[in-house]
């Protein structure tokens, strides 16, 4: 009887400490949380299964880095949102090597996307975009369209690259853009826009307006695309500040 109980002990001091590693994934596996920087080179995705605090150990970053790269997290960690993936890894940070190699696909190996024929619009493949992405930017069709306009893009969208061409638009889905303005821009801005601004990771919609001195509403009604409240602000991208 004395044996057994000792293995039992054992046993249940093993399981307690045994823990699940989190995986950093690129692109995201679920739709990236408002603002997260877009250059973000690993992704989680919030489960509620964890503490904020565990996943800030579980990945070796500082609450301030976490909000930094997730400013629709608060300073003291509140905000996760369930079924959102969030930056865990800065554009500047250093990821392992063996993780790196684990977490990308190959450049040689991976064929370039090929869009249907019946495509009308297209878009180049700047870095750290990827296809969530695209669809929070144009805002004109959804995840399962874009994925039938273009078949090579594997499930996880893992095989876009910087350069790619890719379609983001079919006949009756129009995906306008200014001709005459600076790019990248987002879908639907004014016509008669005669000020951008281009953003920064630090930025938000209610920073931009204040320091333009517009009102929030005004920003919104210029820039369609953005959403509120604030869905889809880029770091990168022109935002028109200024009408005629």
């Amino acid at each position: 009887m004395p044996s057994l109980v000792l293995s039992l002990a054992v046993h249940l001091t093993t399981y307690c400490l045994t823990t699940t590693a989190l995986t950093r994934h690129l692109p995201p596996t679920s739709p990236p949380a408002s603002n997260s920087h877009s250059n973000c080179t690993g992704w989680y995705e919030y489960d509620a299964k964890r503490h904020y605090q565990d996943i800030l150990a579980e990945y070796s970053i500082t609450l301030e880095q976490f909000h930094q790269w997730n400013p629709s997290i608060t300073s003291t960690g509140k905000g996760l949102v369930l079924g959102h993936s969030y930056c865990v890894q800065g554009p500047s940070s250093t990821l392992n090597q063996s993780t790196v190699a684990s977490s990308l696909p190959q450049a040689s190996s991976a064929p370039r996307p090929v869009p249907i024929p019946q495509c009308t619009a297209f878009h180049s493949i700047q870095p750290g975009q990827h296809c969530w992405f695209l669809m929070q930017m144009y805002g004109t069709f959804t995840m399962q369209q874009f994925k039938s306009w273009n078949p090579d893009i594997d499930p996880t969208c893992s095989r876009l690259w910087p350069g790619d061409s890719v379609c983001v638009g079919v006949d009756g889905t129009p995906t306008p853009r200014l001709s005459n303005g600076p790019q990248p821009i987002q879908s639907g801005v004014t016509p008669n826009c005669t000020k951008f601004h281009r953003a920064t990771w630090r930025e938000n919609c209610l920073l931009l307006a204040t320091r333009e001195n517009l009102a929030l509403s005004d920003f919104y009604k210029w820039n369609p695309a953005v959403r509120t409240p604030c869905a889809n602000f880029f770091e990168g991208y022109h935002y028109c500040v200024s009408v005629s």
